[in-house]
C-alpha cells in the first residue's frame, strides 16, 4: 500500500490506512474544512466506460446515506442503525404464522453477522469489514478481535453444532 498518509485530495486529507481490497486501497480520510471523517477508497484501475454509470449510481447512493457504515455499532457515535433495525422489526411483525416459523430464531445481530460472512467471502479484508461494521476504536482503527469473532462461524455451523449437544 503506498504510504499516502496526510496527502490531500480534494477536501480530504489521508489519514492513515484501513485496508485493502482487489480492485482499491481505503484509507481513513477527514474533510479539512468540516473535519468529519470517511473511508476514501481509491481505485487500483481505471473503470471502462460501461462501468462508470453504475460507479457514480452507488456513489450517489452511498452519499446520501445518513451513516458512513452498512450497519452501524449501538457503542459507536454514529446514528444506529440508520432505519434498518425498524424495518427488520417490522417484517418480523408482519410475518404469517409460516414466515414466523422460519424466522422466530433470527435477530438483527444476526444479519450483521451473515454481511460480515458475506463480505469475508467476497474478499473484503478483516479491517474493511471492521470499518464497514462500525467496530472501530476510539482512535478510528479497526477493532480486528471483534471484527474476527463476526466472521469465524456461520449459523448454518452453529445450528448443527447445537444439534451435538446432549442433555
Amino acid at each position: 500500500m503506498a504510504d499516502r498518509m496526510g496527502q490531500q485530495l480534494g477536501n480530504y486529507r489521508i489519514l492513515h490506512p484501513i485496508g485493502l481490497g482487489g480492485f482499491a486501497h481505503v484509507y481513513l480520510g477527514e474533510h479539512i474544512y468540516l473535519q468529519t471523517q470517511v473511508a476514501l477508497k481509491l481505485l487500483q484501475m481505471r473503470l471502462a466506460e460501461e462501468e462508470m454509470e453504475g460507479f457514480f449510481n452507488e456513489a450517489r447512493t452511498i452519499a446520501h446515506l445518513k451513516s458512513i457504515y452498512v450497519f452501524t455499532s449501538q457503542r459507536n457515535q454514529q446514528p444506529t442503525e440508520a432505519g434498518i433495525h425498524p424495518w427488520f422489526c417490522s417484517i418480523r411483525r408482519r410475518a404469517t404464522k409460516d414466515q414466523w416459523e422460519k424466522i422466530a430464531d433470527l435477530s438483527f445481530h444476526d444479519l450483521r453477522h451473515d454481511f460480515a460472512h458475506r463480505a469475508r467471502k467476497a474478499c473484503w479484508t478483516l479491517e474493511e469489514v471492521a470499518y464497514y461494521l462500525g467496530h472501530v476504536t476510539k482512535k478510528g482503527m479497526p477493532a480486528i478481535q471483534t471484527t474476527a469473532k463476526y466472521t469465524q462461524v456461520s449459523r448454518e455451523q452453529i445450528k448443527e453444532k447445537r444439534k451435538r449437544i446432549k442433555g
